[in-house]
């Protein structure tokens, strides 16, 4: 039986922890710095008294982050110094840690150094120990000092010899604590920082010695020393790691585990950054291959995950690591059991074949107790295991999916969502499991990835997008996450007007109307408008092969009912809108006025083709050519213009005002509704008035007016961590382009002036010139300043007959080309140095230049996205408009572009396109056809495309003809897409001007 006394004292530790927090809970910091004046009586009588000052003092900085002033860490620091009088051992260890604690903070810290280095010499002389017990009084007075070296580095130079001693001494506790303080000094920032490092270089000899001692942690310590002082050569660390390479095949670091797991991971960063065939891949890879058989666990996981983190990494060179990995899969530590798991997730993701050997030992862990080892083991199954797997593995994720926290049930998501890619037939089953659980508890995080993942699949797998809109309409019938409903009422109403029967989706979206908060109700309208300002059908669904074939009298009248329902459904919605125009809230009653007229105005024209008086083709669009008198009149209404004909929603400020302005759009008519609580476009007029502030702001440009177009954000024109950071901010105007350089000064000890940037125009030919340059006069140390440059294109083509102008081309008599170039750029400017204690430039000076990324002007920045109609004709269709351009404007051009694999999407390549001209894709061009069998990508494609040249009127319209070629039919015997580009524009001269661009 356990003593009486030892109950008693086994009771007393379990209130030990509560009665410690009682006795510091009314500690503050004023009645700490009055009992501070014990300590100058240091006498025997008043040790205790004095310890129990400096725990409250350690107390208040380390538990509670009390901060003192500089006079009290001063006053306190010298009050703390005066107990070096004192032997006693205790007393002298807290003595230590004080000191390290209030060093950064006082002033005159250099006063103590004298006490520390007497102690750092001989601690057994200053303090009563025993024998043998002095290295750590001697390893804590170092700690001590270096305190006082980082913050006062004048100090260095004097203690540097006694460091370089404590390095090499024969005390294990003295030696690391030399070198650990060592690298403290090493990552020790400001003005001193260059003046420290230089210092440390001169150790080198020192720490090599230390490695060659028996103590493994010195081992670790001095190699870590060292490979960060030569961390900026890279030369002097690969010989380094050659060297202790051959040390570990010799035995001479095996004792120290600590040490070769860094090898390894100073390899494994080494090799990162190598090319998988160079030298150093082939000479430093054995040595990984050997540790992963190394004695040490902990090596033995640092090499496999250094070789799993190798670039274009082999299956032969991951096997070994692999096979050490699934050992720890079934070890009884769960660190390792994780740490394992973790790393050949990663392998999974890019080789998933590698893995599945391990498919058997993985899956054991699905039922671990440790809840994210059983999330990595499901993930990693759901990436190596077959398409026969899929149905048991889901099984285990729902057994899984009520007991983990939101996080791991996110990564669980992701990785579900990819298997609709991976495994085709598995979709209905995959979309039943995501289904399911959007009816679990979770937070908001777990809800959004379920919808995004939702989303995903409904916009990559056509046949399942009903399926996939039902359930999110059950889901926001009880959402409780404001944001989550708007995205999905967004999600409804871009694309439920397009399936076969968009009537089931109106109940869902107008619940929200009557049950939800003010913003969800607001994108609800939204939503209900999309319904009736989509087009009517233009077809209707043709009979499955085998079944009866329809007549044209059947095929019409299935075609007129088709459209009648369309219309009963538009007068239903507008119902529904005009109750919301007495709603509670203003962006509500706004949102429902804006879409009730726009509806009002498609019904008109219907009404008005249905009797004969309408232009052709306004019964399809709503909007007649009367709407667009004056769709050109200024800057800021082209530039909407581009905004409402976008395919996505936006928010247009003042609906009411541009339509009586007679600004409306076409996209308005054809289903591209303008969503008044869109967020991405306020945010666009936000930044335009913004940026215009900035502009007018200069006395230089504001002649020039508010611009059509800015950049979305600066471009940095620098990588990070240079001297200079510069980044770019591009204005468009309808004659020149304002370059806008923010220039930031990261250097804190020069200023440079006259700083203005240098582009090198000659390269195109003087297709542009730089009609005002606006230098930064002063940048001084960690500011930030602007400088403009302003281009005006010289590049110009005569009129003909048939190029339409604008007034201002008129009366020039030609047609000037945009700037699209990449040019050349340097930064200029004048080099002052500022002295460190006046903070004073100094009077000489000298000029230098810095280079810089290419500036790019592309043909997206001068091109709006816009329908294919020119204003006279409305919402004609893409056939139409391009058959009303004269043919002696178009140009065709045939180019053959060389693929890597007969399989290259074509996908890719209409993206890329789309993304250079920055134009508006028609008739669903935008998304090449796949098989619904196979799910094969067609060989052939057609992209159209439609924009306008910021300041030109007519759009320009692109026609581009797609057709893979396999290697058999290619007259170069390689794969290829032929690519034929047929560009109709206002003149000759820009249409093969944009060709041209696309090649």
């Amino acid at each position: 039986m356990m003593p009486v006394g030892a109950m008693g004292g086994a009771m007393r530790s379990k209130d030990e922890d509560s009665h410690d927090r009682s006795r510091f809970s009314q500690v503050d910091k004023y009645t700490v710095l009055q009992d501070a004046r014990v300590f100058n009586n240091a006498g025997s009588d008043n040790i205790t008294k004095c310890l129990q000052v400096l725990t409250r003092i350690m107390y208040l900085r380390t538990c509670k982050g009390e901060a003192f002033t500089e006079q009290e860490a001063t006053n306190l620091f010298f009050a703390v110094t005066k107990l070096f009088q004192s032997r006693d051992v205790n007393l002298r260890r807290v003595v230590y840690l004080t000191i390290k604690e209030l060093a950064p903070m006082a002033s005159d810290v250099i006063m103590i150094t004298s006490s520390l280095i007497r102690d750092v010499s001989s601690a057994s002389s200053s303090v009563d120990v025993a024998a043998g017990e002095g290295a750590i009084y001697r390893a804590n007075a170092l700690r001590a000092l270096i305190s006082i070296v980082m913050t006062d580095p004048s100090v260095l130079p004097s203690v540097e010899r006694l460091i370089r001693q404590a390095i090499v001494d024969r005390s294990p506790v003295v030696s690391s604590a030399a070198l650990v303080s060592s690298l403290r000094l090493l990552y020790t920032g400001g003005s001193s920082a260059s003046m420290i490092r230089e210092t440390i270089r001169r150790w080198i000899q020192e720490a090599t010695e230390a490695i060659s001692r028996q103590s493994p942690m010195i081992k670790y310590h001095a190699m870590a020393l060292i490979c960060e002082i030569r961390s900026r050569d890279r030369t002097a660390v690969l010989k380094f790691l050659q060297s202790i390479m051959q040390s570990v095949n010799a035995g001479f670091i095996g004792n120290s585990p600590h040490a070769t797991m860094m090898l390894a991971r100073h390899i494994g960063t080494i090799l990162r950054e190598e090319s998988p065939d160079s030298g150093a891949r082939k000479q430093f890879y054995p040595m990984l291959e050997s540790l992963v058989r190394y004695k040490s666990d902990m090596v033995v996981l640092e090499a496999a995950r250094a070789i799993a983190a190798l670039p274009s990494v082999t299956s032969r060179e991951l096997l070994p690591a692999i096979s050490a990995l699934q050992q720890f899969l079934s070890s009884a530590r769960p660190l390792f059991r994780f740490s394992a798991l973790r790393t050949l997730a990663q392998i999974a993701a890019s080789h998933p074949l590698s893995v599945s050997q391990c498919n058997l030992d993985i899956e054991a862990l699905v039922a671990d107790p440790n809840r994210s080892i059983a999330t990595l083991a499901v993930t990693t199954l759901l990436k190596t295991g077959s398409e026969a797997s899929v149905d048991r593995l889901l099984v285990q994720v729902e057994a899984l999916m009520p007991e983990m926290p939101d996080e791991f049930r996110c990564v669980l998501v992701d990785a579900v969502r990819a298997l609709f890619f991976k495994f085709p037939s598995k979709q209905t089953r995959l979309f039943h499991f995501l289904a399911s659980c959007l009816r679990d508890d979770g937070g908001l995080a777990f809800k959004r990835s379920l919808v995004d993942a939702l989303i995903t699949c409904a916009h990559n797998v056509p046949e399942s997008r009903e399926f996939a809109l039902l359930h999110l309409c059950e889901f926001i019938e009880d959402c409780e996450f404001p944001a989550l409903a708007i995205r999905v009422l967004n999600f409804l109403g871009a694309e439920a007007p397009n399936t076969s029967c968009p009537g089931k989706f109106i109940r869902y979206i107008n619940n929200r109307v009557i049950l939800e908060s003010a913003p969800v109700r607001a994108a609800a309208c939204s939503a209900l408008a999309k319904f009736a300002l989509s087009p009517p059908p233009s077809s209707v669904p043709l009979p499955s092969a085998g079944g009866d074939e329809l007549s044209r009298e059947d095929y019409m009248l299935a075609l007129r009912t088709a459209r009648e329902t369309h219309a009963s459904l538009r007068k239903s919605v507008r119902v529904l809108l005009e109750r919301c125009t007495r709603d509670a809230d203003d962006e509500v009653r706004d949102r429902a006025s804006y879409y009730c007229s726009l509806i009002d105005a498609v019904m008109l024209q219907s009404a008005l083709a249905a009797g004969g008086g309408a232009k052709p083709g306004a019964a399809e669009t709503g909007f007649g050519e009367s709407d667009f008198a004056d769709a050109m009149g200024t800057p800021l209404e082209e530039e909407l213009l581009g905004y409402i004909g976008a395919k996505d929603t936006i928010i247009v400020p003042n609906a009411k005002d541009i339509l009586d302005a007679s600004t409306l759009s076409p996209g308005a008519a054809s289903g591209t509704a303008l969503s008044p609580g869109g967020a991405a476009a306020g945010n666009d007029f936000a930044k335009l008035a913004d940026v215009s502030s900035v502009l007018l702001s200069v006395p230089q440009l504001s002649p020039y007016g508010v611009p059509l177009r800015s950049s979305a954000g600066p471009v940095p024109l620098t990588e990070a961590g240079t001297e200079f950071s510069v980044a770019l901010v591009k204005h468009i105007y309808k004659s020149v382009v304002v370059l806008q350089f923010d220039i930031a000064n990261t250097l804190a000890e020069q200023q440079i002036e006259d700083v203005s940037v240098e582009l090198d125009l000659d390269q195109y030919g003087g297709i542009c010139q730089a009609e005002l340059v606006l230098p930064a006069p002063v940048i001084g140390p960690n500011e930030t300043a602007r400088s403009f440059i302003v281009l005006r294109a010289t590049e110009s083509v005569p009129v003909t007959e048939d190029t339409v102008l604008t007034p201002e081309m008129a009366a020039v008599g030609a047609v000037t080309m945009p700037i699209v170039a990449s040019f050349g750029t340097h930064l200029l400017f004048t080099v002052r140095d500022i002295d460190p204690d006046t903070m004073e430039p100094s009077p000489s000076s000298y000029t230098d230049r810095y280079d810089l990324e290419p500036v790019e002007i592309t043909l997206a920045d001068n091109m709006i996205a816009s329908g294919p109609a020119p204003p006279s004709l409305a919402q004609a269709s893409f056939r139409d408009a391009w058959s009303l351009f004269n043919k002696n404007t178009e140009f065709s051009e045939t180019y053959t572009l060389p693929v890597s694999a007969e399989q290259a999407p074509l996908q890719a390549l209409v993206r890329s396109v789309i993304g250079l001209l920055g134009m508006r894709a028609s008739d669903g061009s935008e998304t090449v056809l796949s098989s619904p069998d196979t799910g094969e990508e067609a060989h052939t494609h057609t992209l159209l495309l439609s924009g306008r040249l910021l300041g030109r009127q007519p759009p320009c319209l692109i026609r581009v003809r797609l057709v893979r070629v396999s290697a058999d039919s290619s007259p170069t015997g390689i794969p290829a897409i032929v690519m034929q580009i047929t560009v109709r524009a206002p003149d000759h001269p820009t249409a093969e001007f944009i060709a041209r661009l696309i090649a």
